[in-house]
């Protein structure tokens, strides 16, 4: 990139964080589905789960092969029921590996 004919500085990228469990909600629409195959091909994620209604812009068939990955959980519902959203997501602010508390796991 170049700014007023100046080159702009180069920055490290930081190195990907961990993130061991994934949820993604509408992961069976045409961009969701792109995303998931992304977090299937990372090292760095080990569970997907996908959230979606199926409505008239979600279909399985955007997901495709990555349907066969064993890393991979599909969960037909909504977003707005929030009870099946509760047994799949947990929201965390601490820093990893800075506390000795931590959510209970609810799979």
């Amino acid at each position: 990139m170049t700014i007023l004919g100046n080159p702009a500085p180069l920055v490290p990228r930081p190195e990907p964080a961990a993130m061991s469990r994934v949820l993604v909600t509408g992961g069976a629409g045409f961009i969701g589905s792109h995303f998931v195959r992304r977090l299937l091909a990372a090292d760095a994620v080990d569970q997907v789960t996908v959230l979606d209604a199926l409505t008239y812009a979600g279909s399985l068939e955007n997901l495709g092969e990555a349907m066969l990955s064993p890393k991979l959980t599909f969960v037909p519902g909504s977003i707005l029921d929030a009870r099946l959203v509760a047994q799949r997501c947990a929201v965390t602010f601490a820093p990893g590996g800075r506390t000795s508390r931590g959510l209970p796991d609810r799979s």
